[in-house]
């Protein structure tokens, strides 16, 4: 987490004032979803109603289930690594259910031994495009952490991926704004690019879309409406008037003077 927030720290925002923005539109369409800003919170966090983000639904055995909110708006429902003979039943239980997609996890595969009990159950190409034919349903793929499984996933037809620093935790692995571009440099344009984890605000969610990521789909810690205002600011405040004005020149990169 520290590693992650260092690295943010490090793309400065440049303000700009001399601009006609005063109501900046972050507003786009994820799996064919509107969504008001490029936030995707885990349902289980959700505490305010009626909640218009689509959430991500963390105990899929149970959805859909009950009459709450987050039952409402399931958008992705995540299922964990495992066996693929119980992945694949799986797969198709909950792709014909409907939802706009799912989420295969990986990241626990990072508590395997020994610093921890998970089982190590990677996947490969051929088994992604399996679970993806078994879904009928977009496939996203959490806890990417290099260009080398951006590509494998995308190669697997895959249709998103979720770059995530936990993974390599044990590993004294990038930063998510470290390896960032060098995934996007390796797969843009073949599948959706976006963002996992710790978010302390609405700036480091701006950092994250500067740097080329698509959504954020962050830890539990600071609700959605309150991340959306914050990127609002950040937006207004650098004089971005959609998503699409946001980009590497919002930051700030000194210019250094060659020595000769």
């Amino acid at each position: 987490m520290d590693r992650d927030f260092a690295a943010l720290d490090a793309h400065a925002l440049l303000p700009r004032l001399l601009h006609g923005v005063e109501r900046p539109d972050a507003s786009l369409r994820l799996l064919d979803r509107s969504v008001p800003a490029p936030i995707v919170p885990l349902a289980e966090t959700w505490r305010e109603e009626p909640p218009p983000w689509p959430l991500v639904r963390i105990d899929a055995d149970e959805w859909p289930g009950g009459n709450g909110p987050a039952q409402a708006a399931a958008f992705l429902v995540r299922i964990e690594a495992g066996r693929m003979a119980d992945l694949v039943p799986q797969a198709r239980r909950l792709g014909a259910l409907e939802p706009a997609g799912v989420l295969l996890d990986l990241t626990p595969l990072a508590d395997g031994a020994p610093f921890g009990e998970v089982a190590w159950r990677p996947r490969r190409r051929e088994e992604l495009a399996e679970l993806r034919a078994a879904a009928g349903r977009p496939l996203w793929l959490d806890g990417v952490a290099s260009p080398a499984d951006a590509e494998v996933a995308a190669e697997a037809g895959l249709d998103g991926i979720v770059v995530r620093s936990a993974v390599g935790r044990h590993l004294g692995g990038p930063a998510v704004a470290e390896v960032l571009p060098e995934i996007l440099d390796t797969v843009a344009g073949m599948l959706g690019v976006y963002v996992g984890g710790p978010v302390r605000g609405g700036v480091d969610l701006f950092r994250y879309l500067a740097l080329g990521a698509e959504a954020v789909l962050p830890d539990p810690g600071i609700g959605p409406r309150r991340l959306a205002a914050e990127l609002a600011y950040a937006m207004r405040t650098t004089g971005c008037a959609t998503l699409e004005d946001i980009g590497y020149e919002a930051m700030f990169a000194p210019l250094w003077e060659e020595n000769g």
